[in-house]
């Protein structure tokens, strides 16, 4: 959001900027709903990617080889039996994803506040942050919009109830290759435009704005004035003891959540979708509560929870890792239980008839087939949990602080420059532990 209110900031804006220079009649209005909704897009695409690449992995390929047989095209193949089989996942990921630009704060408040944009987490915050303060309203309204997750919630069961999604099944599994023939351009301009949107011209704005010594930029020819860079602010920002400590606690707490979150998720998934208990599915509506939470009040709500009880957490990372826990069990879930829900009964059942128990048939049939939904789910909840302000806000302390903390102290501050070289290498460091988490969400089937 940062970065792209720099980009089209109105008249100041770099592209803004770069086309009056060209003299192109373009003007980019990011502070503006159209601009939130892009941003927001751009920003949420990757959860979209997860949930759907595990599930895509688990289609059996005979399914698209007999239809094929049959004369389908591709588009008729995709439209009648990839897309309905992953449906479990596609109205997941669509459903989390619609809840959390809901509720996302950051991004509005940036790029709306300025305008006079106001959404339901901006009200909120605004109730609970002005003088005097409205708790009992801000509460309503997260009330109004945990009735509304738990109603989507039941659409959803409603939806998919009643249908067979499982795929993977005691025959072997060999991923299948679609050639793109005429679309190969198509596909390969949309994946550059896409990169471009969400990596290229936000760490471009962000070199600017942290190289710079002067922020301002009358022409597009300032741009490339080499004389006005200098990597002054970003040494210090890489040298600050203050920055080392956030990376340190932010590396912790990420970790630990991620590892946490796996284990209990996982459970969580496989008592819904795999047993009889009672009330299962009870789990899975409570499971979304934490959507409707801003998240704000849910650092509010595990800061008064852990201050009565009589037990040092507060202080330490260890209160960090519940709330991030307690605000991504959606994601944590969504991610494993898509999973989950396409392995077909009969391969448990066979190692149960075999001999082995309940925890045998879960660790040698269960677990290496869903591997690559618990690996996604594990490295979305470490990219979550290391990038997390909005739950850090009331429980860090002076040894505890977070690279986001630490960020925010320079926001508030007005250290434009520290801002944007603390972002670049936080964007840096994030842009590494993709990569490098790539190869965990290969399943190997």
């Amino acid at each position: 959001a940062v970065t792209w209110s720099l980009l089209g900031a109105g008249y100041s804006g770099y592209l803004n900027i770069i086309f009056r220079s060209l003299g192109l009649p373009f003007h980019v209005a990011m502070r503006s709903l159209a601009g939130i909704a892009l941003v927001e897009g751009i920003y949420y695409a990757p959860y979209a990617y997860i949930f759907l690449f595990g599930a895509l992995t688990l289609v059996h390929p005979d399914l698209e080889e007999a239809a094929a047989v049959h004369g389908a095209r591709l588009g008729q193949t995709l439209r009648m039996i990839s897309f309905p089989l992953v449906r479990p996942a596609l109205i997941g990921a669509a459903l989390l994803i619609f809840v959390l630009i809901a509720e996302d704060f950051p991004v509005p408040q940036i790029l709306g506040g300025p305008a006079g944009i106001e959404t339901l987490s901006m009200r909120i915050y605004n109730m609970m942050t002005r003088i005097p303060s409205y708790p009992n309203q801000a509460a309503s309204l997260s009330v109004v919009l945990t009735v509304a997750v738990w109603a989507l919630v039941y659409t959803q069961r409603r939806v998919l109830g009643g249908t067979d999604y499982r795929t993977v099944t005691g025959k072997g599994l060999a991923q299948r290759t679609v050639a793109l023939k005429g679309w190969r351009s198509v596909a390969a301009g949309f994946v550059v435009l896409y990169a471009l949107a969400a990596i290229g011209l936000p760490l471009w704005a962000l070199v600017q704005g942290s190289l710079r010594s002067n922020l301002f930029i009358p022409n597009a020819a300032a741009f490339f004035d080499v004389s006005q860079f200098s990597l002054q602010h970003v040494i210090e920002a890489a040298t600050s003891t203050e920055v080392r400590e956030g990376f340190i606690n932010s590396l912790i707490a990420a970790v630990a959540t991620a590892a946490f979150g796996c284990v209990f998720f996982f459970v969580l998934a496989y008592a819904v979708n795999r047993t009889d208990l009672p009330g299962r599915h009870w789990l899975e509506y409570i499971a979304m509560v934490p959507l409707a939470l801003p998240a704000i009040v849910l650092a509010l709500g595990v800061l008064w929870t852990w201050l009565a009880i009589p037990l040092p957490v507060y202080g330490t990372i260890a209160i960090l890792v519940i709330a991030f826990a307690a605000r991504f069990v959606p994601q944590g879930y969504r991610a494993i239980s898509a999973s989950v829900i396409q392995i077909h009964d009969d391969l448990e059942n066979a190692a149960l008839v075999a001999g082995a128990s309940r925890w045998q048939t879960v660790k040698w049939v269960m677990l290496p087939l869903v591997r690559g939904g618990v690996a996604a789910a594990a490295f979305l909840l470490f990219v979550l949990s290391v990038r997390e302000l909005a739950a850090s806000l009331f429980l860090y302390t002076t040894r505890t602080r977070v690279l986001s903390i630490v960020l925010l102290e320079s926001y508030d501050n007005g250290m434009w420059s520290n801002v944007a070289s603390i972002s670049l290498l936080y964007t840096l460091i994030l842009i590494v532990i993709t990569l490098a988490g790539q190869k965990w969400m290969r399943p190997s089937l």
